[in-house]
């Protein structure tokens, strides 16, 4: 949650005050079960009444927790772990912002209802942390969505005790944008955390993208 601060930051410097929640927007991706019969898993959805027809016949059942939840918001489609905290923020009235955090890493998703050019974006983020007199580093980053590579910005951040890692990815039409952030703790040796590496894998097998 901390490490997430500090990208709200650079957002309230892009886009002015904090505005109040929708509702329809911050409602936390429902948990999902996985029932087995005769082998065959079916997701179940927390909270949904389903109809099971047996013909009378015995059936090998049983119902274990997912592990992972849908994120379906702003034309982005990803499964994340259900482990992660949701949360939602209206940082503008043309900025919605979801968050995913974990221990270590963090996914964030950026809405933006009016057109805002990528360079735009990284431009601000590497100004903001270099006014925070944190050291910064820019690079390449690849995305494998829907088998094509997609190219990214991996931004390091030195804010002496702690270092992070954001990978940033930029989608868009001619009226709004979308910028997915995969953001990591880095290790003492600056390697990523396993909790972000397994994030990243899962995001890069389920990740749909269509504005």
């Amino acid at each position: 949650m901390k490490n997430n601060l500090l990208f709200i930051f650079i957002f309230l410097a892009l886009t002015g005050n904090v505005f109040a929640e929708s509702e329809h927007k911050g409602v936390e991706p429902a948990q999902t079960y996985i029932l087995t019969i005769d082998g065959i898993h079916h997701e179940i959805i927390s909270g949904t009444d389903y109809e099971l027809q047996i013909s009378g016949e015995k059936h090998h059942v049983a119902l274990k927790k997912s592990k992972t939840r849908k994120f379906r918001y702003a034309g982005v489609i990803f499964e994340f772990n259900t482990m992660l905290h949701f949360s939602y923020e209206a940082l503008s009235p043309v900025l919605d912002h979801w968050s995913l955090d974990g221990n270590n890493s963090v996914i964030m998703v950026q809405k933006y209802s009016s057109k805002i050019g990528y360079n735009e974006i990284v431009e601000s983020f590497v100004n903001q942390y270099r006014q925070m007199n944190a050291g910064t580093e820019l690079s390449k980053a690849k995305l494998s969505v829907g088998g094509k590579i997609k190219a990214g910005k991996k931004l390091i951040i030195n804010l002496g005790e702690i270092k992070l890692e954001q990978q940033i990815f930029y989608f868009s039409n001619i009226s709004s944008a979308v910028v997915l952030v995969l953001q990591d703790t880095l290790t003492d040796s600056g390697a990523n955390t396993a909790e972000f590496i397994e994030m990243r894998n899962l995001i890069q097998k389920t990740l749909s993208v269509n504005l």
